[in-house]
């Protein structure tokens, strides 16, 4: 069990919450909640109220989402609900690192996931009636609006008397990725971790489990339901996937892992160093399967092909943050969504350009590998170019890469950097470090032998790479 719990009783009728202290060895049935924050929480456990919320939590002081999920939890009769506001001490560091590491055992222990998915803000509440279409009987056949889709509604009489509808829609409602949850880069983990969900849709109730969904996923594609929930053949207790050796071509799990950071990237985060945190527990998951250590993001044992990731940015709209949160080298260094490179079944027999001298990563707190990072430093053995990077065709969306005033290939930005306007025509120099191919990544000098990343190229030849070239 948790650390911390809110346990929730009911006196006279009435329901009581109170933050309580799980007794070590302790094991018990539990809900978890999977929400959006939408913003500073109205009430949380700090250091100075831990001792108030062991006494006991006022139900109305609660936002309407926690309360809803209060509801939910006794009515499913169970009496423990583990709410990350309210069960982590939000200004202890020391607290909230212990907790973030124990996050896989949270959900994955879960009884239950209550998922708030309707709800863009803890304050809206997720128990409200749904709306459906108003009006009589319709069936719509001919002359319908553009885009309209056709549905037939009716009234039904719910066993407890109420009034409600009963609609047949000719295209699906339910959107996954429209729901506000899917937006929120935290909830992706406790959403994959979890084993069992209850989902409180926009538009319907699902129950999502390791072995089948009600509720409607018949609007869900491939690539999406793959998010839904990690595969139990790679993450079950009776998996069958073994760990191939490395270098590692068109391996199952690493392409498991590319589609989970796709998407993760594409979401939204309320604080910046959350970047890696936020996923660290998924991250845990995939190391044990993968068996391998993990580097700001990146996996230690197939570091030339990690380091090949591109910004999934049509144009570099997004600045470099400011404060530090990974190495330049890392995906997690830059904001907006990103694209890990395909590991291809070739990839097995690659020859890669470069070796790996060293890695050395400093981590925020050693219990917590796969978390915030302090520092980092990448040495590569491998072979470099200088080049000037122009924007001689506005219209595109790569910059055209230069070396001694000839054509050399194109280049992506990673995000805007400062004093670099990638698209004012400007030359910028770049230093063109070659990895696989014709690919490599591009990067800034800051002094004698240290660098940093600035994007990613694609050149349009290897032939001018000759032993002059510098070597790093």
């Amino acid at each position: 069990m948790p650390s911390r719990l809110l346990a929730v009783d009911s006196q006279n009728g009435v329901l009581t919450v109170r933050l309580y202290n799980s007794p070590s060895g302790e094991i018990s049935r539990y809900c978890c909640l999977s929400y959006c924050w939408g913003g500073p929480q109205p009430i949380q456990t700090t250091k100075e109220t831990l001792t108030s919320r062991e006494a006991g939590i006022p139900l109305h002081d609660l936002p309407q989402t926690i309360q809803d999920a209060v509801v939910v939890t006794h009515r499913l009769g169970l009496r423990f609900l583990w709410v990350d506001c309210l069960c982590i001490i939000q200004d202890d560091a020391a607290d909230k690192t212990r907790e973030l590491v124990q996050m896989p055992d949270i959900y994955k222990n879960a009884y239950v996931t209550i998922s708030a998915s309707s709800a863009n803000r803890s304050i809206e509440g997720f128990l409200q009636p749904r709306i459906c279409p108003p009006g009589p009987l319709q069936w719509v056949v001919n002359d319908r609006p553009e885009g309209k889709p056709l549905h037939f509604a009716l009234r039904y009489c719910c066993p407890n008397g109420q009034l409600g509808w009963v609609v047949i829609y000719e295209k699906p409602l339910f959107d996954p990725l429209r729901e506000p949850t899917a937006k929120r880069a935290w909830i992706l983990q406790e959403r994959l971790l979890s084993q069992r969900v209850l989902e409180y849709a926009t538009s319907k109730l699902r129950w999502v489990c390791r072995s089948t969904t009600y509720g409607g996923s018949e609007s869900i594609r491939p690539r999406e339901r793959v998010l839904e929930r990690l595969d139990p053949a790679l993450f079950g207790p009776n998996r069958t996937y073994k760990p191939p050796r490395w270098p590692i071509g068109g391996d199952i799990a690493l392409q498991y892992w590319r589609y989970v950071l796709t998407a993760y990237t594409d979401r939204r985060i309320s604080f910046a160093r959350d970047k890696l945190p936020a996923l660290s527990a998924v991250a845990k998951e995939f190391g044990e399967v993968l068996q391998s250590d993990y580097a700001a993001g990146l996996w230690k044992n197939l570091l030339p092909c990690e380091l090949l990731w591109t910004s999934a940015q049509l144009y570099a709209s997004s600045p470099r943050p400011t404060e530090y949160l990974a190495p330049s080298w890392s995906w997690a260094s830059v904001d907006g969504p990103i694209a890990p490179h395909v590991h291809t079944t070739s990839s097995m027999d690659t020859d890669w350009k470069i070796s790996i001298v060293e890695c050395d990563v400093m981590l925020a707190a050693p219990e917590a590998p796969y978390g915030e990072v302090r520092s980092a430093c990448l040495t590569v053995l491998g072979r470099m170019v200088e080049a000037v990077v122009t924007n001689d065709r506005c219209f595109h969306p790569h910059q055209t890469v230069y070396d001694e005033d000839q054509a050399w290939g194109g280049f992506h930005p990673d995000a805007i950097e400062k004093n670099v306007d990638w698209y004012s025509g400007e030359p910028a120099h770049v230093w063109c470090l070659l990895i696989e191919g014709c690919r490599g990544i591009a990067l800034f000098r800051d002094d004698g032998q240290h660098f940093r990343r600035v994007g990613d190229f694609v050149r349009l030849s290897v032939s001018d790479l000759n032993d002059d070239d510098t070597f790093v």
